[in-house]
């Protein structure tokens, strides 16, 4: 900041030396009127502590020897102090100013043969007084000067040059500080190309301060022109291909910007138009065992197809393509002739996955979950809380019993705020009951068994389909609501009843096997414990329940004596399976003990070439049309567009019977059922949006689950069932129909 002060007072003193008077001197105006609005130092004169002997700025004075003195900032001193400047020719110092010579005696011009000779010409330097430049010093240093009169003649020179600080630049004639310096372009403008040396370069901001520069030369191996390389093109296209001995080469752009050949690339066998012409080994997605693994379908980089050099270790051997598990990994069938789900080793480590949702589950502890035939004074489960147990010949039940009576609650004196009287699967959703429970007990294990009163919703022939895929879709969301909680859902199907409310031609009895068939091929699909209650009862006099209602239990009086003429009752058989299904549940994934039964597949896979085989009735399967094939999209029997994909169920048929069959779906899937006898044209027996009924002879005959609509967005989910119908079902079956 002094030394732009002492720049300005420079200034100042040269240009303004005549205007300014002694009173505006005196008072300090003419500093002020010459100063930089900017600069404070320049309005504030030094402090007299800081320079003692240092005059006031601006003033003015005569010296004995008639020089004129100026007090200004000079030289590199921080204090004012008189500067010397000579009067011209004509002109002497009076009073602090240069004044014209009056024309006294002693002043007179002398004789002409006594003058000085004529002031010979001279040249301006700089263009005006006060004009600033930075000149260029043989030592590096920073410097400034100033344009003016400073010797005897008329012309303008620049002033001797003042050095700037040490850590100044100086820019524009004014000591500046380095850091403030601003950059000067080094090149023409940006994104300009140049030819430099070897190659080109060109021209931007690459460093980011505001200013252009060069970057780095780039090669030009065939030379440069105006500011690209010339190129010798081996090629005319860029990443065009090419044959080129066993391989082929493809055409590249280089850096430069020229087009070359790149490296042959080898052909396993013959190159063709650019391309390796393969001969593949193996099918896309293919594996094929090799030793104690498998090797897969792979492409190479010429495109080629073939067998994986990487062998994939298979600890258990491997079979058809795959490794052999020391489980079978398939997911096992619920046939509907047995009481009780098979346990397999698939099924327990689906239940332990279960369990991993979340670690902390009570073991011993069950909840109820479900309509009348669960809540207090049902029956169910109660009298384990009791001594009055008599298992018979099932002693092995004790164990369980023990350990889930010491459960914190007890559960099987639990009355559950989840199983009420009258209730629905979709009570129990939309009140939020089930989590409740849940949050309540801390159970591992849940039972849950609706279906009662979820029959209740229909009124007719049609009725009963909307009512059970109600119950289908509620049901599965029950299920899923218990399964993320951790909990291992066990089902307990649906019951028969005897009642007769009419219900159009039929009976609610009448509709309890398809009902049943749902919740068993939920938790066929969940691999969860299933007991399949109506078959308990089937043989029990009145079905096992009360001839008040024909529907809820029955007991001997004592609902868990399980010996001689008591297991004729419904609420003993109930509570005799029940537990036998927790006891096997519990032993294999709390107890770790050996899974006790063995898978029983599915057969077949669906297509048209390997339909699936119902192998006895009542058959479930929960199952999706998506990726299936598409065989038919019209059929005979009516003009609708089947062109989503389809399922192919067969069924073969030694003495007459008559059935039902229906698919059921979620919410934006749409599959109808179809009755076939051959499956070589579109003709068809029957077919249905959801079900259809039909008396068949022996023989042989196709159910197919096809997708509707004109392409596969509505495939999706979806379960079949196939049931017999009650002997006592008059209207069932008496002719093929579907609806």
């Amino acid at each position: 900041m002094k030394y732009s002060m002492k720049l300005f007072f420079f200034a100042f003193i040269v240009l303004g030396l005549q205007a300014c008077s002694d009173e505006n001197v005196a008072s300090g105006k003419g500093n002020q009127q010459n100063c930089d609005p900017d600069d404070e130092d320049c309005t504030t004169p030094p402090d007299d502590e800081e320079c003692p002997n240092s005059c006031k700025i601006g003033k003015k004075k005569c010296s004995k020897d008639g020089k004129l003195l100026v007090c200004y900032y000079a030289d590199d001193s921080d204090c004012p102090d008189y500067q010397e400047f000579e009067c011209k020719e004509d002109e002497i110092c009076q009073k602090g100013e240069c004044v014209k010579k009056t024309g006294t005696d002693d002043e007179k011009d002398p004789p002409e043969d006594k003058k000085d000779p004529p002031e010979e010409d001279c040249t301006d330097q700089c263009d005006h007084e006060g004009d600033k430049t930075c000149p260029e010093l043989e030592t590096g240093e920073a410097a400034w000067s100033i344009c003016g009169q400073f010797d005897d003649d008329s012309c303008l020179e620049w002033s001797e040059p003042k050095l700037c600080a040490e850590n100044e630049t100086c820019n524009d004639g004014i000591c500046t500080p380095a850091d403030d310096q601003t950059c000067k372009d080094e090149c023409p403008e940006n994104l300009f190309y140049e030819c430099a040396e070897n190659g080109y370069h060109w021209c931007s901001d690459f460093d980011g301060d505001g200013c252009l520069e060069w970057n780095e030369i780039t090669p030009c191996p065939d030379g440069c022109n105006e500011g690209k390389c010339t190129c010798n093109n081996e090629c005319n296209e860029a990443n065009k291909k090419e044959c080129s001995g066993n391989g082929f080469h493809v055409c590249t752009e280089q850096t430069d910007g020229c087009l070359k050949w790149s490296e042959i690339t080898a052909c396993p066998n013959t190159c063709q138009e650019g391309s390796c012409v393969c001969e593949h080994q193996c099918e896309d997605g293919k594996q094929q065992c090799s030793g104690e693994g498998y090797v897969s379908c792979m492409t190479n980089d010429q495109g080629c197809r073939v067998w994986s050099t990487t062998v994939t270790p298979c600890e258990n051997g491997c079979e058809n393509g795959e490794c052999k598990s020391a489980v079978v990994k398939a997911p096992t069938r619920y046939p509907g002739d047995q009481l009780l789900s098979p346990v397999t080793e698939y099924s327990v480590q689906k239940m332990k996955e279960i369990m991993a949702k979340n670690n902390g589950r009570a073991g011993n502890v069950f909840a109820k979950i479900g309509d009348s035939h669960f809540a207090p004074y049902s029956l169910f489960m109660y009298c384990f809380a009791k001594n009055s147990v008599n298992l018979g010949d099932a002693t092995f039940l004790q164990k369980v019993i023990d350990t889930f009576k010491g459960g914190n609650p007890n559960p099987f004196s639990r009355d559950s705020e989840s199983a009420v009287v009258g209730k629905t699967a979709k009570w129990a959703n939309d009140g939020g009951y089930i989590t409740k429970e849940i949050s309540k007990m801390n159970p591992r294990f849940a039972f849950i068994g609706y279906g009662t009163n979820d029959m209740g919703a229909y009124s007719n022939n049609d009725g009963w389909f909307t009512s059970l895929e109600n119950y289908y879709n509620q049901y599965k969301k029950s299920l899923s609501t218990i399964i993320n909680a951790g909990v291992i859902p066990m089902v307990v199907g649906t019951g028969l009843r005897n009642d007769y409310t009419n219900l159009g031609d039929h009976a609610p009895r009448h509709f309890v096997p398809v009902f049943n068939a749902v919740n068993r091929g939920l938790a066929e699909y969940y691999q969860i414990p299933y007991f399949n209650l109506a078959l308990a009862m089937k043989d029990l006099k009145n079905y096992g329940v009360t001839t008040k209602d024909n529907v809820h239990h029955n007991s001997s009086g004592e609902p868990c004596n399980f010996t001689g003429d008591n297991m004729k009752y419904g609420a003993n058989a109930r509570n005799r399976y029940s537990i036998e299904m927790l006891h096997k549940a519990w032993s294999a994934v709390i107890q770790n003990e050996p899974a006790p039964d063995t898978v029983i597949p599915f057969e077949g896979t669906g297509k048209k070439a390997d339909p699936y085989k119902i192998t006895s009735i009542p058959y479930t399967h929960n199952h999706t049309t998506v990726g299936g094939e598409n065989n038919y999209s019209t059929y005979i029997c009516r003009d609708l567009s089947e062109k989503g994909p389809e399922i192919i169920y067969q069924l073969n048929v030694t003495q007459k019977m008559r059935i039902r069959a229906f698919v059921v779906s979620s919410s934006g899937h749409d599959m109808d059922i179809y009755l076939k006898n051959t499956l070589d044209d579109n003709s068809c027996a029957t077919r249905g949006d959801h079900w259809v009924e039909s008396e068949l002879s022996p023989g042989t005959y196709y159910f197919v689950v096809d997708t509707f609509g004109e392409d596969a967005s509505k495939a999706g989910e979806y379960l079949f069932g196939i049931v017999e119908c009650d002997s006592d079902d008059k209207t069932c079956g008496k002719t093929t129909q579907g609806g």
